[in-house]
């Protein structure tokens, strides 16, 4: 529960927020909403083996907090982001080059694909240094117990940013999907900073689970 109920409530106001830039997307029109669904689709392809990495690290985080080894905790954490942020260069690097077959799947109207095209990019270079430390570092954060703290950040982050950012980017000075999804960029560096300073400090293991 100490665990579980905060991350219940961060991942409640996490999908509410996004359900809000929905909304302000629907609102830019046809396009907007297939450009943003499509280039949604293929980062989640991109982020595969970096999420795999952020499933992963709780069990051997969680190991070595259990044995109140932190030094060992802390070296497979970095070890975690590094291999995460080169997994996602990797992958852009393997992908970006066939992005007209990977595009051409989903069918997508011509006039499109140029706008597709910028903001997956954008999102692949932003994603290489920001992710790991976005959402490796926090599932590591959090099975060391330090779920609260974790939840928090992840809410204020995302309704500060990627909700207030990313309607005054997309909506206000009109940048349409290309500024909600800059927005969200922001929020990762953010929260990625957020958590990295934690991470620096001792707090995030100081938690008496059992």
């Amino acid at each position: 529960m100490f665990i579980g109920v905060p991350f219940a409530a961060e991942q409640m106001f996490f999908n509410g927020g996004k359900l809000l830039t929905q909304v302000f997307i629907v609102s830019l029109g046809t396009y907007a909403i297939a450009t943003n669904a499509i280039a949604g689709s293929l980062a989640l392809v991109f982020q595969i083996p970096a999420s795999a990495l952020s499933l992963t690290i709780v069990t051997v985080v969680g190991q070595c907090i259990g044995r109140g080894n932190v030094s060992e905790a802390r070296k497979f954490i970095k070890s975690f982001l590094w291999i995460g942020s080169g997994s996602l260069a990797l992958i852009a690097l393997i992908l970006m080059p066939l992005f007209h077959p990977l595009v051409s799947i989903f069918s997508p109207p011509s006039e499109i694909i140029d706008d597709l095209f910028v903001v997956l990019l954008v999102n692949s270079i932003a994603q290489v240094p920001l992710w790991a430390v976005s959402f490796i570092l926090p599932s590591a954060l959090r099975a060391a117990g330090d779920s609260r703290f974790t939840s928090i950040t992840s809410m204020l982050t995302m309704w500060l940013f990627r909700v207030i950012f990313g309607y005054i980017l997309g909506i206000v000075l009109g940048y349409g999907v290309m500024g909600v999804w800059l927005a969200m960029n922001c929020e990762w560096a953010v929260r990625g900073g957020i958590f990295l300073w934690r991470f620096r400090g001792e707090k995030w293991f100081a938690h008496k689970l059992i």
